[in-house]
């Protein structure tokens, strides 16, 4: 209950930071990551069973099956299947967890925001250009040139919001969850085999595997 500035999806959860900046988190609670921290936030990452969140004094906090956080002050944290990465106030990247195949090894330079998927990790260059790191074994992390406003990286696929607010997907083109439709964007998430997006007029549109309707929005 109650009214949010921002949400963000798991596999099997939801977290979100509602207007006054707590948490509220709802859906499955395996691993207890929907035991949410008290305190004010300004934004949450949910994954695979676990969940990190920015607190207002920019330091982070993730609870579930992965709980271990870095300190430092952060502007923007996002959480992947066994690794977080975070953006300092600095610009500088910050990895943590899993890096068997280097996602959790971030590229040198200064960026605006990061996405970590499940054994890949792309971010936004304080230039608009995007950077990625970690698994390629279908070019999610060969990153297309052009600017962008945001990128997210799902689990073969990668897709990025760019200046013009097209959207643009590279990596597996399985299920078409590369291929996405024409329109301007304000924002868009890549998942397993599907991605959805918010067009500039409020709208969401959806295209990749729809096995379970997920990408059949209501």
């Amino acid at each position: 209950p109650g009214v949010f500035r921002h949400i963000d999806a798991g596999i099997a959860h939801t977290c979100g930071v509602k207007t006054d900046y707590t948490l509220e988190c709802w859906g499955g609670n395996r691993l207890g990551q929907t035991n949410f921290p008290r305190g004010h936030f300004r934004q949450v990452s949910s994954s695979l069973g676990h969940n990190c969140a920015v607190v207002t004094d920019d330091s982070l906090v993730c609870w579930g099956g992965m709980d271990s956080a870095l300190e430092g002050n952060f502007r923007q944290v996002s959480a992947g299947w066994g690794h977080n990465c975070g953006v300092k106030t600095d610009g500088r990247i910050a990895c943590w967890g899993s890096n068997d195949d280097g996602q959790a090894t971030p590229t040198l330079g200064t960026f605006r925001q990061v996405s970590a998927g499940a054994f890949h990790t792309c971010g936004v260059q304080t230039d608009g250009n995007i950077a990625c790191w970690g698994l390629n074994d279908d070019g999610q992390a060969t990153s297309p040139s052009g600017t962008f406003r945001q990128v997210s990286a799902g689990v073969r696929h990668t897709c990025g919001v760019m200046a013009d607010r097209r959207v643009a997907c590279w990596g597996s083109d399985g299920y078409g969850a590369s291929s996405p439709p024409p329109g301007h964007f304000l924002q868009v998430s890549a998942g397993w085999g599907h991605a959805c997006g918010v067009k500039t007029d409020g709208r969401v549109v959806c295209w990749g595997n729809n096995e379970y309707g997920q990408a059949t929005p209501p």
